[in-house]
């Protein structure tokens, strides 16, 4: 009975070890996922797997109990439960309003809780009449601008190149990197924008890698769909545009029409 007993007890050990070893390995692992940018600190993920890192560790101290090795995984328990709960709240408690939901889910689908509070606080909401001079070529723009209604022109050297409707950032090249505009843009159209200046946007990027990656993806995205937006437009413009000679087209009327 006895053997039978050591072997019992010798099997159970072994069981509780295996927890052990299953924390170790999810530490390990959400910490390199971590370093590596697959998951980030700041979400529901990396506080979910500390706890069940820290659950199983300290379920396995049960056949070979210590103290200080038990304190530690309690504290990264409750301390990895504290920032769940703190993400939650920001997420739950955070009343926006129509336009601000437009914003975020348009230009910034996963940027949440608190950090979304502080992007849209930095802010505010105006009217713009038209005429409005939002950015000058060769100057440094001073505000980055959401265009939610209405339409602009932009320009360069007094040619027109293009007409944006809503939905989209002015002044977004220029913003970050504090460099000068590479084109002069208009309200063509009475227009409702969200106006953030340059100088706060850079002031959030530096304190905040979340939003300043948040903030790169998005304008990165905004640069590359305008790119492909303007040649598109004035591609199948210039197929409707009949023949001046074998080789050319009617450009001015092609520039009136993408800018309206």
């Amino acid at each position: 009975m006895e053997l039978f007993s050591l072997i019992s007890q010798s099997r159970i050990s072994d069981f509780v070890d295996l927890f052990g070893v299953l924390g170790v390995t999810i530490y390990l692992a959400s910490y390199f996922a971590l370093q590596i940018g697959l998951i980030r600190g700041q979400g529901f993920t990396y506080p979910f797997l500390n706890i069940l890192a820290a659950g199983s560790v300290l379920y396995s101290l049960q056949t070979n109990f210590n103290l200080s090795a038990a304190l530690i995984q309690i504290s990264f328990i409750a301390i990895s439960t504290i920032g769940l709960l703190r993400n939650w709240l920001s997420d739950y408690l955070l009343f926006l309003k129509e336009d601000e939901k437009l914003l975020l889910a348009s230009k910034f689908p996963d940027l949440r809780g608190f950090r979304a509070r502080r992007l849209l606080e930095s802010g505010h909401w105006k009217h713009l009449p038209a005429g409005t001079v939002l950015t000058r070529e060769g100057k440094i723009s001073g505000e980055l601008f959401y265009i939610a209604s209405g339409a602009v022109t932009v320009y360069s050297e007094d040619t027109c190149l293009f007409r944006y409707e809503r939905d989209v950032f002015i002044g977004e090249i220029s913003c970050l990197s504090g460099q000068p505009s590479t084109a002069t843009t208009i309200v063509a159209e009475a227009a409702y924008a969200f106006c953030i200046s340059s100088a706060k946007i850079r002031k959030i990027a530096r304190r905040d890698s979340e939003i300043r990656r948040h903030l790169d993806n998005c304008f990165s995205r905004e640069i590359r769909q305008k790119v492909l937006q303007k040649h598109v437009n004035f591609r199948n413009i210039v197929r409707r545009q009949p023949m001046e000679t074998a080789g050319g087209v009617a450009l001015p009327e092609a520039h009136d029409r993408l800018c309206g």
